[in-house]
């Protein structure tokens, strides 16, 4: 007689079953296979059987992160400023409405960010956002830099770079109920540089001081009602 074609049948197995002895390593797709022959006169069979063990951290990992990276309380409030490349007047009104829209954009796609205002003037602008704790300011603000000068070069598809960013930023953290002051601080940034008052703690970009604006003595740059509005 020929010899019968072997064919798998998958029948559960207590013997295949994984065991909890915590010596699979771990994140790694696992596959066991246990072979066991039937003879029935000259047929024989195979019945294999397959365990998988899905990759631990592939759902339950990534949301675990996530639980734990909400597991503070904060309020961090940043007013932050920078300038165009040698505080040219660069920003003009078609050229800021696109920075001010892909500044906007960095901020919402960044996880935990929130905008409150963007503004400015035709030299600088100006953003207040509250941020996570685990958010790096530095790097934070050069991606906003980075990201905004790039896009709207593309999009104005002219031969020179039509917006470049100084180096340099400058940064300030104020609390909950300054906001509102600081929001419309920001929105009327054209009105406050035209009538020369504006505050030096939210125009400064170094520790040096600003072209134009005057030193002001400390505990008084964030006091609300030291600029109209």
């Amino acid at each position: 007689m020929g010899r019968a074609s072997p064919h798998s049948v998958f029948l559960p197995c207590r013997a295949c079953q994984p065991r909890s002895t915590g010596l699979l390593p771990s994140g790694t797709r696992h596959a066991e296979a246990q072979r066991r022959t039937i003879y029935s006169g000259s047929t024989v069979g195979y019945i294999i059987f397959f365990v998988f063990l899905a990759p631990p951290h592939d759902h339950l990992g990534s949301k675990r992160d996530a639980s734990m990276s909400k597991n503070y309380y904060s309020e961090i409030n940043l007013h932050i400023t920078w300038h165009t490349k040698d505080s040219l007047p660069l920003l003009t009104l078609d050229v800021e409405a696109l920075a001010h829209r892909e500044v906007k954009q960095k901020i919402i796609g960044t996880p935990g960010v929130f905008v409150h205002e963007i503004g400015g003037t035709e030299t600088h602008l100006h953003v207040a956002v509250s941020v996570p704790p685990t958010l790096v300011p530095s790097e934070f603000i050069g991606q906003l830099k980075g990201a905004s000068a790039h896009e709207v070069n593309q999009q104005l598809k002219r031969r020179d770079k039509v917006l470049q960013w100084q180096a340099g930023y400058g940064v300030v953290s104020f609390a909950a109920r300054q906001l509102e002051w600081v929001k419309a601080y920001i929105r009327n940034q054209r009105e406050h540089h035209a009538r020369g008052k504006v505050v030096d703690r939210l125009e400064r970009i170094t520790e040096l001081e600003s072209p134009g604006v005057e030193e002001e003595p400390r505990g008084t740059g964030l006091t609300p009602g030291t600029v109209d509005g």
